[in-house]
């Protein structure tokens, strides 16, 4: 299944976008070139113009369990499908604290997008990466994340990475 079979999207090669995570049970907001006083979450520096098909996740699909619970997602997902690539992001307004449970974002998103055959789409070695981002940039998260960025590799092939830093170079 390929991604926007799954999740409504929308489709960017501006060179600057922000998100905007309002923390209150509403999906991300995508922003398309924010003014600079904008306060954002998380941004993405497209430098080169690519096209990027950006899906809020957490609370803009349900999806349940088998005893009927929602299952927990990241925030947003974009894909970079002209270099075969797949972004998971989970953005935190906390201290380290927050990062297992950011990591347990990621892990059930992944797993969601495992079973509805959706990461079958980007096998190569450098196609998937998981992204936590401390939007506040609190020196807390400037730790050693080894056994979470190995388990992620393990189990998904998936490329981890934790910093305080919220803008992504493309």
């Amino acid at each position: 299944m390929k991604i926007c079979e799954l999740l409504q999207g929308e489709i960017s090669s501006v060179q600057y976008i922000g998100i905007i995570d309002n923390q209150n049970s509403e999906p991300v907001e995508i922003v398309e070139n924010p003014i600079p006083s904008q306060k954002l979450d998380f941004s993405i520096n497209n430098e080169r113009g690519k096209e990027i098909s950006l899906y809020p996740f957490d609370y803009a699909i349900s999806i349940v369990d088998i005893n009927g619970n929602e299952e927990s997602k990241c925030d947003l997902i974009f894909t970079i499908e002209s270099e075969n690539k797949i972004i998971l992001c989970e953005m935190k307004d906390r201290k380290k604290a927050n990062i297992g449970k950011a990591a347990k974002q990621l892990l059930s998103s992944l797993n969601i997008l495992e079973k509805k055959e959706v990461l079958s789409n980007y096998r190569n070695k450098d196609s998937r990466y998981a992204y936590i981002s401390n939007v506040r940039g609190h020196s807390g998260l400037q730790m050693n994340y080894t056994s979470e960025t190995n388990a992620f590799w393990e189990k998904f092939r998936t490329h981890l990475r934790v910093d305080t830093c919220y803008n992504v170079v493309m």
